[in-house]
């Protein structure tokens, strides 16, 4: 009996209770006007051949017996984001003529 006194009270307790509306904002007034932002030059991007220098820079990772499975791994992520990176660049015509070929 002491059991479904408890079910029957978890089930009332969110019946009775609504949730707050929140005012919503206004977009244009949030973000501003747009006629007020200066055109911007798209910039080109050079895509760089040794992902992993910065990080690599840094030391190795201070993993204790796994430091170089954890090379490798870490650098094959490196290169997958820099590919995608580059893919993206290359799609939105952000990068050199020259560098496609």
């Amino acid at each position: 009996m002491a059991q479904s006194n408890r079910s029957n009270s978890n089930q009332d307790r969110g019946r009775g209770r609504r949730r707050k509306s929140k005012k919503k904002i206004d977009p244009a007034i949030f973000w501003g006007s747009p006629e007020l932002l200066s055109e911007i030059e798209p910039e080109t991007v050079e895509i760089t051949s040794y992902p992993a220098a910065v990080v690599k820079s840094l030391s190795r990772p201070p993993l204790a017996n796994q430091q170089n499975a954890a090379d490798l791994y870490f650098t094959a992520i490196y290169d997958r984001a820099t590919n995608l990176a580059a893919a993206l660049a290359t799609a939105g015509q952000l990068t050199d003529q020259e560098d496609q070929s």
